[in-house]
Protein backbone atom coordinates (compact mmCIF):
# COMPACT_ATOMS: atom_id res chain seq x y z
CA UNK A 1 0.00 0.00 0.00
CA UNK A 2 1.55 3.23 -1.08
CA UNK A 3 1.59 6.31 1.52
CA UNK A 4 -0.71 8.16 0.10
CA UNK A 5 -3.56 4.95 0.04
CA UNK A 6 -2.42 4.54 3.86
CA UNK A 7 -3.73 7.63 4.35
CA UNK A 8 -6.00 8.09 2.48
CA UNK A 9 -7.30 4.62 4.39
CA UNK A 10 -7.33 6.55 7.74
CA UNK A 11 -10.18 9.85 8.24
CA UNK A 12 -8.93 13.26 10.57
CA UNK A 13 -9.81 13.01 13.88
CA UNK A 14 -9.08 16.64 16.38
CA UNK A 15 -8.03 16.23 19.73
CA UNK A 16 -9.28 19.36 21.98
CA UNK A 17 -6.98 18.01 25.01
CA UNK A 18 -4.14 17.99 22.55
CA UNK A 19 -1.36 20.73 24.18
CA UNK A 20 0.16 23.26 21.96
CA UNK A 21 3.47 24.48 22.21
CA UNK A 22 4.83 27.84 21.49
CA UNK A 23 8.50 27.81 19.87
CA UNK A 24 9.88 31.15 18.14
CA UNK A 25 12.99 28.97 16.62
CA UNK A 26 14.27 25.70 15.10
CA UNK A 27 17.66 24.27 17.03
CA UNK A 28 18.54 21.16 14.97
CA UNK A 29 16.62 18.67 12.84
CA UNK A 30 18.26 15.25 12.58
CA UNK A 31 17.42 12.03 10.86
CA UNK A 32 18.10 8.43 13.06
CA UNK A 33 16.84 5.32 12.28
CA UNK A 34 14.57 6.73 10.02
CA UNK A 35 12.93 9.17 11.83
CA UNK A 36 13.60 12.67 11.56
CA UNK A 37 14.19 14.97 15.49
CA UNK A 38 13.57 18.51 15.17
CA UNK A 39 14.30 20.06 18.37
CA UNK A 40 12.47 23.40 18.89
CA UNK A 41 13.57 26.54 20.75
CA UNK A 42 12.07 29.32 22.38
CA UNK A 43 13.99 32.65 23.26
CA UNK A 44 13.74 33.91 26.96
CA UNK A 45 15.47 36.91 27.96
CA UNK A 46 17.44 37.97 30.57
CA UNK A 47 16.69 40.94 33.27
CA UNK A 48 18.29 44.02 31.86
CA UNK A 49 21.53 44.87 33.29
CA UNK A 50 21.96 48.57 34.07
CA UNK A 51 23.74 50.31 31.23
CA UNK A 52 23.38 47.33 28.95
CA UNK A 53 21.91 48.29 25.30
CA UNK A 54 22.11 45.06 23.76
CA UNK A 55 19.63 42.13 25.11
CA UNK A 56 21.20 38.90 26.34
CA UNK A 57 19.15 35.25 26.85
CA UNK A 58 19.52 32.04 26.11
CA UNK A 59 17.20 29.56 23.51
CA UNK A 60 15.52 27.04 25.43
CA UNK A 61 14.71 23.43 24.41
CA UNK A 62 10.65 24.30 24.25
CA UNK A 63 9.96 21.05 22.54
CA UNK A 64 11.26 17.96 20.60
CA UNK A 65 9.00 17.08 16.81
CA UNK A 66 9.79 13.21 16.20
CA UNK A 67 8.53 11.74 12.90
CA UNK A 68 8.81 9.14 10.20
CA UNK A 69 10.76 10.41 7.24
CA UNK A 70 7.28 10.40 5.16
CA UNK A 71 6.00 12.62 8.10
CA UNK A 72 8.73 15.23 7.49
CA UNK A 73 8.04 15.02 3.56
CA UNK A 74 4.72 15.71 4.56
CA UNK A 75 5.29 18.94 6.78
CA UNK A 76 7.76 19.89 3.81
CA UNK A 77 4.90 19.58 0.97
CA UNK A 78 2.64 21.72 3.16
CA UNK A 79 4.92 24.38 4.70
CA UNK A 80 5.89 24.83 0.89
CA UNK A 81 2.21 25.18 0.18
CA UNK A 82 1.73 27.83 3.08
CA UNK A 83 4.98 29.43 2.04
CA UNK A 84 3.62 30.00 -1.56
CA UNK A 85 0.33 31.42 -0.40
CA UNK A 86 2.17 33.85 1.90
CA UNK A 87 4.15 35.38 -0.79
CA UNK A 88 1.55 35.48 -2.93
CA UNK A 89 -1.11 37.07 -0.21
CA UNK A 90 2.52 39.50 0.19
CA UNK A 91 2.72 38.64 3.09
CA UNK A 92 6.22 37.13 2.60
CA UNK A 93 9.04 38.01 -0.03
CA UNK A 94 11.72 36.66 -1.51
CA UNK A 95 15.05 37.80 -0.99
CA UNK A 96 16.57 38.98 -4.09
CA UNK A 97 18.66 36.81 -4.97
CA UNK A 98 16.12 33.97 -4.57
CA UNK A 99 17.38 33.19 -1.01
CA UNK A 100 15.17 32.69 2.19
CA UNK A 101 11.88 34.56 2.62
CA UNK A 102 11.77 37.54 4.94
CA UNK A 103 8.41 39.17 6.46
CA UNK A 104 7.51 42.35 4.62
Amino acid sequence: MTDKAYDAAFTFKDNLAATETVVDGVHLIQVQNGMARVTLTVSRGDPPASGSKKPTGQKVVAARLVMPLNGMIELHRQLEGMISGLISQGVLQRAPSGGAQTLQ
